[in-house]
């Protein structure tokens, strides 16, 4: 196995965050935060799955984050945005063969999430 890829693991990945924050008048505090995480693609096993001869890889992704909020006192109400550019990513693939094969079990991929638009309030106790 030497200079073999482990299965599940992505030769690269990383992640980033920038944080911003301003006064936006007295005891008005403005808060501004982008985040993007990277992995490359990935095999998912180190022989071929059911009726191929590679092994099963999944693409790289790329996912950003953004969030804005102002906060007053014990108040705060922002708005945030998860998976800016709606991209889908293969998470796990579906099990591929016959269902007497796999026992039943999903033929579906599991990908990630889709774009997510929202406005949070809260209190500080």
């Amino acid at each position: 196995m030497a200079g073999q890829q482990l299965p599940g693991s992505a030769k690269v990945s990383a992640a980033a965050t920038i944080n911003y924050d301003r006064n936006l008048a007295p005891s008005y505090k403005l808060t501004v935060s982008l985040n993007d995480t990277y992995r490359s693609s990935m095999y998912l096993s180190t022989f071929p799955y059911y009726g191929s001869t590679a092994p099963l890889r999944v693409s790289g992704m790329n996912i950003a984050n953004a969030s804005a909020s102002v906060s007053h006192g014990s108040w705060r109400v922002g708005v945030y945005v998860t998976n800016v550019t709606d991209k889908r990513v293969i998470l796990a693939p579906g099990v591929l063969g016959p269902p007497a094969y796999v026992n039943y079990l999903s033929s579906e991929n599991t990908i990630n999430l889709p774009r997510e638009i929202a406005v949070r309030l809260g209190y500080a106790f």
